[in-house]
C-alpha cells in the first residue's frame, strides 16, 4: 500500500462519519468507522469523539499529529443510504484504495439523493394508518390518522430542515397531532381519540 496523506484519511473518514450521522448513524459505529479508515491507511493512534451533532477526531501516524472536526446540523433516518456508507467504509477498510478514488465513491453516494419523496409520502400515509388499525382503530380512525400523516409529512418536509431544535419540533409536532386527533373526536368524526 502506498502511504496516503494522513490529513487527506482523516477528512474523507471525517467526511464520510459525518454522512453517517446526517442518516441515522449509530455514534459509536461512526466512531468505529474513523478508526477503522484511518487505522487502515496507516494511522499509529486514533482518538474519535461523536455525538449526533459533532464528529472530531485526532490522528498521529510517526510525528505527524492532525485533528479535524465536523458539525452536522441537520439529520433524517435513511438506512438505505447508511448501509450503502457502511458498504463503502468496509470496502476502503479492505482495500486501502487511493484516497482520492474513495472521495469520488463517496462524493457520487452522496449525489445519490434521498428517499424519493414519493416513497418517503406513502410510508407516512400507509404507516400511520396501519399502526392506528393495529392499535384497534375503526376505519373513520385510520382515515383522519391518515389526514394526519398528511400533515405531519409536509411539516417534515418544509419546517424541519430550518426548525433549529429537533427534539422541541417533534414534541410540538407531537403535541399537534394529538390536538388534531382530539379535535376529530371531539367534533364526532371518530369514535376514538386515542
Amino acid at each position: 500500500m502506498a502511504m496516503q496523506d494522513t490529513a487527506a484519511v482523516l477528512t474523507f473518514s471525517l467526511d464520510i462519519a459525518a454522512q453517517m450521522l446526517r442518516c441515522g448513524g449509530d455514534v459509536h459505529r461512526v466512531e468505529q468507522t474513523v478508526d477503522f479508515i484511518n487505522r487502515a491507511y496507516g494511522s499509529d493512534s486514533v482518538e474519535v469523539f461523536s455525538v449526533n451533532s459533532m464528529v472530531m477526531a485526532t490522528t498521529r501516524r510517526g510525528d505527524e499529529t492532525r485533528t479535524q472536526t465536523r458539525r452536522v446540523l441537520s439529520y433524517t433516518t435513511d438506512l438505505n443510504r447508511l448501509e450503502d456508507l457502511n458498504s463503502l467504509s468496509r470496502r476502503v477498510c479492505a482495500e486501502t484504495p487511493p484516497v482520492e478514488q474513495a472521495k469520488q465513491e463517496l462524493q457520487s453516494l452522496a449525489a445519490s439523493g434521498p428517499l424519493d419523496r414519493p416513497l418517503k409520502f406513502l410510508g407516512y400515509v400507509l404507516g400511520a394508518p396501519s399502526f392506528c388499525a393495529f392499535f384497534g382503530g375503526s376505519p373513520a380512525d385510520c382515515a383522519v390518522c391518515c389526514l394526519i400523516a398528511v400533515l405531519l409529512y409536509l411539516c417534515d418536509r418544509w419546517i424541519l430542515p430550518h426548525f433549529p431544535n429537533k427534539l422541541i419540533y417533534t414534541i410540538l409536532t407531537a403535541a399537534g397531532m394529538g390536538l388534531l386527533a382530539a379535535a376529530a373526536s371531539h367534533a364526532g368524526l371518530v369514535p376514538h381519540a386515542d
